[in-house]
């Protein structure tokens, strides 16, 4: 269920919610998954969703943005770590190298 509704992008129109998801992950879509989610989404919302997956491309899905703030998390690591004068002082001194693989944002 979890992974359905990371994986589609969303549109609501009064009462009906569309998903679409991607044609490789349509073992998501199952009876299960789906009545689980329009539970939940009803909950959210406080009125009874209609809910109908579509398989297509999906756009801005929570799990691309999810993908796309750790690329850029990971990318201001990198830089804060190659900026860093100490970091600077043991690469000069020692000829320290850094594994760029290796740097995580936290």
């Amino acid at each position: 269920t979890k992974q359905l509704a990371l994986q589609s992008s969303m549109h609501k129109q009064g009462d009906v919610c569309c998903l679409t998801l991607p044609e490789a992950l349509e073992h998501l879509n199952n009876e299960t998954a789906r009545a689980q989610l329009q539970s939940a989404l009803g909950d959210l919302w406080q009125q009874d969703i209609q809910l109908q997956v579509n398989i297509g491309e999906p756009q801005n899905t929570p799990f691309a943005i999810q993908q796309s703030i750790n690329k850029m998390r990971h990318q201001y690591a990198q830089e804060v770590i190659n900026n860093d004068t100490n970091v600077q002082f043991f690469q000069q001194q020692f000829d320290a190298q850094i594994v760029e693989n290796s740097i995580e944002p936290r």
